[in-house]
């Protein structure tokens, strides 16, 4: 048995320790960040997506779609208080078709801007993503020879409440407030018939902003004991056709005591961030 024991010492020696491992994982790098540096547009990605309907042709065309995607980063992402439309005004194929019918792009299209409800944090992380859409290109294409676009953002740091109670008071006329006024911003409350078409007047007002809109951040409204009232927003037109808002409430809220509720920037920055690329392979 002592021989036996003696041989598995030798075969097997209880002093050996194991290789020291060398290779250690260091700590992951951080992940990107994109408030930083000038404020610019970058294409991320594109997208085409065709159909084809035997019998119907004009289906085919209606639902086929060629998507771009582009991320607005830069040093002043943090004060976006609001956004509009990616507008792409070029987009020419190396076959020498354009992909944008500049005609189809309305002044409202241009202006038209909405409210930045997206956190800093996840702006800080993934930028200000806008997808922009235009005609498929030709099977023969092979690159965009010629890319240009521009989005609209509003810059604010500060914003302020202003009450105003019972607004049905200033029905078809300016809302009158001293900050209102001393900011330039002029607000009207229209009735439901001058809109076409006209929505209920029991459970709708109709905000139109006729000077200074882009310090307007949002409209709410509240009840007598400023409880927050649910309302649904929608675009419209006059009959005149100019811009307004509707706001739809619940009838019981529609009362002397309702009060409307503006966010405003007493002062803020209109930017045009531009972009422009050539020679882009396309999917």
């Amino acid at each position: 048995m002592l021989h036996y024991l003696i041989l598995l010492l030798l075969l097997f020696p209880q002093d050996q320790t194991a290789p020291a491992q060398t290779d250690e994982v260091g700590p992951e790098p951080p992940p990107p960040t994109y408030d930083q540096g000038p404020m610019k547009a970058t294409l991320l990605a594109m997208r085409d997506v065709r159909f084809f309907y035997g019998e119907q042709p004009e289906r085919a065309e209606r639902e086929s779609n060629f998507a771009m995607q582009f991320r607005v980063e830069g040093e002043k992402l943090g004060g976006i208080s609001s956004y509009g439309n990616f507008i792409l005004d070029v987009a020419l194929t190396d076959t020498g078709e354009s992909l944008v019918d500049a005609e189809s792009i309305s002044e409202e299209d241009r202006t038209f801007t909405r409210p930045n409800n997206i956190p800093i944090e996840r702006l800080r992380t993934t930028g200000l993503t806008l997808v922009a859409r235009c005609k498929s290109p030709p099977r023969q294409a092979q690159k965009l020879t010629s890319m240009k676009g521009s989005v609209r953002l509003v810059l604010a740091s500060d914003t302020e409440s202003v009450t105003i109670d019972n607004p049905f008071q200033y029905l078809n006329a300016t809302v009158q407030h001293p900050r209102l006024n001393e900011l330039g911003i002029e607000v009207r409350i229209l009735k439901a018939d001058t809109l076409e078409p006209a929505p209920p007047a029991n459970r709708s007002v109709v905000l139109q902003l006729k000077a200074n809109a882009a310090k307007v951040q949002s409209a709410t409204f509240v009840d007598g004991w400023m409880r927050p009232v649910q309302s649904r927003e929608s675009k419209a037109k006059t009959t005149g056709g100019e811009d307004c808002v509707v706001h739809t409430l619940d009838p019981q809220a529609i009362n002397d005591d309702l009060q409307l509720v503006l966010e405003i920037h007493p002062e803020v920055e209109e930017l045009l961030v531009k972009f422009e690329e050539s020679d882009v392979t396309l999917p």
